[in-house]
C-alpha cells in the first residue's frame, strides 16, 4: 500500500478525473489514484473498451461498500466501525467489501480487513446464515469464501449434532464438500492434551479448540 504522506503521492491526485457510478449515484475521482489501486480500473480506462472512451464505469454493489473501497484507496484503511452498527452487520459490510476487492483487484495487503474480521467471528453469535449465504456465492478461493468456511469448522466440531447451519449444509451449493473437507484437514492435525481429550487449532481464529 501506498504511503500517503509520500511527496509522489499528490500526483495521484491530479489530471483528469473518471466516472464511476453505484445505484445511480455518480462518483467522480482521480484517475491516476483509481487506476494505481485497481487492476480491473486500470484495465477499464487505459484499455480498449468503451469505458476506456467514455470514462465511465458502472458497478453492482452498494454505495456503503464503494465508498469504504474509495477510503482504502485514499488512505489504506476503512477507518473505525460506526458505533451505532452491530458487529454481525459490520461483519456483512466487511466481506462485501472484500468481494468488491477481490473483484476490483484493489492493492493490498487486505491483512488489517481479514484480522478485523477474525475478530469479529472470535464471537460466533455474529456469525448469521446470512455470512454464510454471501460467501458461498463468491468464486472457491476467494478471501470472503474461506474466511467465512474457516469460521464454520469450530461451531461445527464442538456442536456438530446440533450445527446451527444444518439447512446451510443441504441447501448451499459447495458449502457441505467445503466444510468438511476444511474440517478434516484440521482434525488431522489434533494434538493429545489431557483428562482423554485432544486439542485442534481453530483455523478461524487461530485459537485453540478442545474434543474428545
Amino acid at each position: 500500500m501506498f504511503n500517503l504522506t509520500s511527496g509522489s503521492m499528490i500526483d495521484y491526485y491530479k489530471g483528469s478525473e473518471v466516472t464511476i457510478t453505484v445505484e445511480s449515484k455518480e462518483y467522480k475521482l482521480p484517475k491516476l489514484l483509481v487506476c494505481h489501486n485497481s487492476t480491473v480500473f486500470n484495465a477499464a480506462f487505459n484499455g480498449t473498451f468503451k469505458e476506456s472512451e467514455e470514462q465511465k464505469i458502472t458497478l453492482n454493489t452498494s454505495t456503503g461498500v464503494f465508498e469504504l473501497a474509495i477510503k482504502w484507496m485514499y488512505t489504506g484503511q476503512l477507518g473505525p466501525q460506526v458505533k451505532t452498527m452491530k458487529n454481525s452487520d459490520y461483519l456483512t459490510q466487511l466481506l462485501e467489501f472484500l468481494t468488491l476487492s477481490d473483484f476490483l483487484g484493489l492493492l493490498g495487503p487486505l491483512d488489517p480487513i481479514t484480522q478485523q474480521i477474525r475478530s469479529i467471528l472470535s464471537n460466533r453469535a455474529n456469525l448469521r446464515s446470512e455470512h454464510i449465504d454471501r460467501a458461498m456465492k463468491q468464486l472457491p478461493g476467494t478471501q470472503a469464501r474461506e474466511i467465512i468456511l474457516k469460521a464454520c469448522v469450530g461451531p461445527y466440531l464442538e456442536t456438530f449434532s446440533v450445527f446451527r447451519f444444518k439447512e446451510e449444509l443441504k441447501n448451499l451449493d459447495g458449502f457441505a464438500i467445503e466444510l468438511f473437507q476444511l474440517f478434516d484437514e484440521t482434525v488431522r492435525k489434533k494434538e493429545e492434551w489431557k483428562y482423554g481429550q485432544s486439542k485442534v487449532q481453530d483455523p478461524a481464529t487461530g485459537q485453540f479448540l478442545y474434543c474428545k
